[in-house]
């Protein structure tokens, strides 16, 4: 007989997850993630995912406020820097003054002096803040000396010596400048406005009253002593050419970082210190470096201090609107990060809140579920599961409601299928019940006759003596023994019939006993 091969498939790896149970034995690249989160709750696994989701987070908004950071670190050194110039440019125009006093020796330089210390021990005491964050420790050790110098010895052997002594430590003093402008990132602004601000108010602007300041101590001089020298008409013309050099690249700047806000450029006298330049400049030209020196010292002085002071007011508004856009950029930035991380913090609480409402709902549908199938696993069908929404959750719900109605539906069939067969054995139980007492009675009878029997058996034993007996008398008695002959024919006739009923009563006890033996199994089961 041949018998039918069953052929056996091994599910692919495709199909491996799509039959019940094989997702459990998941191997893909996603094993390592699968087999974390079987391992642990869903609460742990809700740590774990908003973990992975807020690190990446925290991680942007800390570069993003080391970032900010930084440029806000940048914008506040800057300003730094500019309360560091603020008084080395006082002490630039305390100095100046004294260079004049003590060139033309119109005045006494004792007031000036005064004037120079104080000044200096103001740009003291911004250094011991500042200097050693802005690197300019050089350039004021080289200011420091020159003023010492100039405190013990303010006028030298001649006017010109006095004019390059103090003109030298206008040098030191703007090399400061522009120590402090570079340590503190003022020339390195970012923006262009604030750039050409910077450009204007403290790298070209102290530059160009300091050209100014020098023409017009110069030019005093000059026309005080009524001598213009080969050397000093190489000063003079060097300081001019400076002028109209320096004067292009401050245009420039205040064209970018003022005209180019009219409303601004409406409280800056930039034509009216242009217009003291010019005027100051064209005398110096007529009256010192034309054909003949003519004029006063005093009236050219005037000239001069009133481009040097306009020139120097400007430089000071425009770096007070310097210091301006660099607290407006400071607060820009605050104002940013903050905003940054408001709207942040509103979609993390956002994420925690709607993690935490998913939280809620898978918790409480696995919850409900858990509770119902441990009332099944206990044998209560009754409870009935009431899923809200339209979620898994409530889509496993609406299943195990199902199961639960198909179970209840099984119970009842297998209880009424019971109470049929509880009927039936009971039947059973009776009918064997009257079964073993009708045969308990047969074998009464049986054993009844099984007696009569014995009692038959010793009769025929009696019988067959006497048999023995009449036959020794019959020998004797031929007539008798015929007749006796018949008769014991007879007799041995009827003592078969007996010994085969008797056969046949030794059968019937035998089924009777096995009937009995049974049915005694049948009551004792």
């Amino acid at each position: 007989m041949n018998t039918p091969s069953i052929a056996y498939s091994r599910p692919s790896r495709t199909n491996v997850g799509a039959g019940f149970g094989e997702f459990f034995r998941y191997h893909g690249w996603l094993s390592p993630g699968v087999r974390l989160f079987r391992a642990i709750g869903f609460q742990a696994k809700a740590l774990w995912i908003s973990a992975a989701f807020v690190a990446p987070l925290v991680i942007m908004l800390f570069f993003l406020w080391s970032a900010e950071s930084s440029q806000i670190e940048f914008a506040e050194s800057e300003r730094q820097g500019l309360v560091y110039t603020r008084p080395v440019l006082d002490l630039v125009r305390a100095a100046q003054a004294r260079r004049l006093a003590v060139v033309t020796k119109a005045a006494d330089i004792a007031d000036h002096q005064t004037r120079v210390k104080a000044a200096f021990d103001k740009v003291r005491t911004q250094h011991a803040a500042f200097g050693k964050a802005f690197a300019a420790e050089e350039a004021f050790a080289a200011a420091a000396k020159a003023h010492e110098d100039l405190l013990q010895a303010p006028a030298a052997a001649t006017p010109d010596a006095s004019f390059k002594a103090h003109t030298d430590f206008m040098v030191t003093a703007l090399d400061l400048v522009a120590a402090i402008a570079n340590g503190s990132n003022l020339a390195l602004d970012p923006d262009l406005d604030t750039y050409h601000l910077m450009n204007f108010a403290v790298i070209l602007g102290p530059q160009q009253y300091e050209n100014l300041a020098q023409l017009g101590s110069l030019g005093s001089l000059v026309l005080a002593t009524k001598d213009l020298s080969p050397a000093r008409r190489d000063l003079l013309a060097q300081a001019n050419g400076l002028v109209d050099y320096i004067e292009k690249g401050m245009e420039a700047s205040y064209a970018l970082g003022i005209e180019a806000f009219p409303e601004l450029a409406k409280k800056f006298d930039m034509k009216g210190t242009d217009a003291a330049a010019i005027a100051f400049s064209d005398a110096v030209k007529q009256q010192v470096l034309g054909a003949q020196l003519a004029g006063e010292p005093a009236a050219l002085s005037a000239l001069a201090n009133t481009a040097v002071d306009k020139q120097a007011a400007l430089a000071l508004q425009v770096m007070e609107r310097l210091d301006a856009r660099l607290d407006e950029r400071i607060v820009k930035l605050r104002n940013a990060f903050l905003m940054e991380v408001a709207i942040s913090v509103v979609f993390v609480a956002l994420a925690a809140y709607l993690l935490l409402a998913f939280y809620k709902v898978v918790m409480g549908g696995l919850q409900e579920v858990a509770g119902h199938l441990q009332q099944i696993t206990k044998g209560n069908l009754t409870t009935a599961p009431r899923p809200w929404g339209n979620d898994e959750a409530a889509t496993l719900m609406r299943s195990m409601g199902e199961m639960q109605t198909t179970l209840r539906q099984m119970v009842g069939t297998v209880i009424e299928s019971s109470g049929q067969v509880q009927t039936a054995s009971e039947e059973i139980a009776a009918a064997s019940q009257d079964l073993s007492a009708r045969t308990e009675a047969n074998a009464a009878s049986l054993e009844e006759a099984a007696a009569s029997m014995e009692e038959i058996s010793s009769t025929v034993k009696q019988a067959a003596e006497r048999v023995a007996g009449a036959t020794s008398i019959a020998r004797e008695n031929a007539t008798a023994a015929t007749h006796g002959g018949e008769v014991i024919q007879q007799v041995v006739k009827t003592m078969d019939d007996i010994r085969n009923s008797s056969n046949k009563i030794g059968e019937i006890i035998g089924v009777i006993d096995g009937i009995a033996f049974q049915t005694n199994i049948l009551a004792l089961n």
